[in-house]
C-alpha cells in the first residue's frame, strides 16, 4: 500500500492477496457495472454511452460519473476516470487488475493518480484510501480472507 504525491499528482496503491484464482476474482470485479456487488458504498450502478460510462449511486447520497478509459480481459484489468463526483478531485485515473499467483492464489491491485480539485492532497488521498479499503474488505470478505 502506498500513498504520496508526485510532482503535483496524488497517488494511491492498494493490493490485497487473496486465497482464490484471478479467474474467479476477475469474474467479480471485471464486470465494470459489478461494483455494487462489492463495494458496500454503492447502491446501484447504471451503464451508458455504450457501456462506457457507469454513474453509480451511492448509498449515503450523491452519485459519481466515471468513463471506462481501457480494458483488458486478458490481462484482467481495466482503467477508469472519474468524471462528475463529490470527491475534489480532477485528472482522475484509476486502474483495478488482478494477477495470478498460483492455481488459488491471486493479488488484486486498485491504483490510482489524480490531481485535488479545492483541497489539500491529505485530504483527497485519505477519501480515496478509504475507498479502495472499503471495496477490498468487501473482496476479502467474499473470498474468505
Amino acid at each position: 500500500m502506498s500513498e504520496g504525491a508526485q510532482g503535483g499528482k496524488g497517488t494511491v496503491s492498494k493490493t490485497l492477496d487473496l486465497p482464490a484464482s484471478a479467474a474467479d476474482v476477475w469474474a467479480v470485479i471485471g464486470d465494470y457495472n459489478g461494483l455494487a456487488r462489492w463495494n458496500a458504498g454503492i447502491e446501484k450502478s447504471e451503464l451508458s454511452n455504450d457501456g462506457k460510462r457507469r454513474t453509480m449511486t451511492l448509498k449515503a447520497g450523491g452519485s459519481v460519473v466515471e468513463d471506462l478509459v481501457e480494458y483488458d480481459a486478458n490481462g484482467r484489468r481495466y482503467s477508469y476516470s472519474i468524471v462528475e463526483s463529490a470527491i475534489p478531485v480532477e485528472r482522475h485515473q484509476a486502474t483495478l487488475a488482478v494477477a495470478e499467483r498460483g492455481p488459488n492464489a491471486c493479488t488484486v491491485r486498485w491504483s490510482c493518480e489524480f490531481q485535488p480539485k479545492g483541497a489539500d492532497m491529505a485530504t483527497v488521498s485519505g477519501i480515496v484510501s478509504g475507498i479502495f479499503d472499503r471495496g477490498l474488505d468487501q473482496l476479502g470478505k467474499m473470498f474468505g480472507k
